[in-house]
């Protein structure tokens, strides 16, 4: 019997900068406990879930969040109890709806990697328990192109987004970027900008960019 949510309780702590953050505990019908605390960086994403603050001046000078921590134990809580944990895009597709502000939308992806490693197979059966709504694609990782390209067709008949990856241990081989824009995915994930392994394969989408002149466009997967 798989276990379920039995419990989520938030409550107010300090952050590295000594501002008040949300720690939320959450414990399974299996008695397994675990907690995770929500970061606030100096920077903004675009899609960031707003701050839900107290405001005024009696408690942290209007930094408190005991708003938000009411709301995780009185308004999502409820909601999330007794749900599979593992299901963690039905629980995500929850919190976008109760957060309800225009900058979450249908914007977020859950990236699915090793527990697709690129396998056609693996990533039927995620699209089929909605495991996540994209996978991380890798070729070596399933043995041929073809069982990639295969791979990638999957995802994109559910809907899904893609994103091409590299590997751990790189070459200076520059194909990857040509096949990232020949899938039309619109992501690569190729690591930092440094190291000559890395940086071959951005230069090399900037040469394909050139090479298309106005032909070549951006895809937004997120758009």
């Amino acid at each position: 019997m798989k276990a379920k949510i039995a419990a989520i309780h938030a409550m107010e702590i300090l952050d590295s900068r000594g501002n008040p953050t949300i720690k939320t505990f959450v414990t399974l019908t299996n008695g397994i406990r675990t907690s995770a605390c929500c970061p606030s960086g100096a920077s903004t994403g675009e899609h960031e879930a707003v701050e839900l603050r107290d405001g005024g001046e009696s408690r942290y000078g209007g930094k408190g969040v005991m708003k938000a921590v009411a709301n995780v134990n009185e308004v999502i809580a409820p909601v999330i109890l007794d749900m599979d944990p593992t299901l963690q895009t039905e629980i995500d597709e929850l919190m976008i709806k109760l957060d309800g502000t225009p900058n979450k939308g249908n914007r977020i992806q859950i990236v699915g990697d090793d527990i697709f490693v690129t396998d056609p197979k693996l990533i039927t059966r995620g699209i089929k328990e909605k495991t996540a709504n994209a996978a991380l694609i890798k070729l070596n990782q399933i043995g041929t192109v073809t069982e990639t390209i295969h791979a990638i067709e999957l995802c994109r008949r559910a809907g899904w987004g893609y994103v091409i990856s590299h590997r751990s241990g790189e070459t200076e081989d520059t194909f990857l970027a040509d096949f990232a824009v020949a899938m039309g995915g619109g992501q690569i994930k190729t690591g930092s900008l440094c190291r000559s392994e890395r940086i071959c394969k951005y230069n090399r989408l900037l040469e394909i960019e050139a090479e298309l002149g106005r032909a070549a466009v951006f895809h937004k997967p997120l758009a």
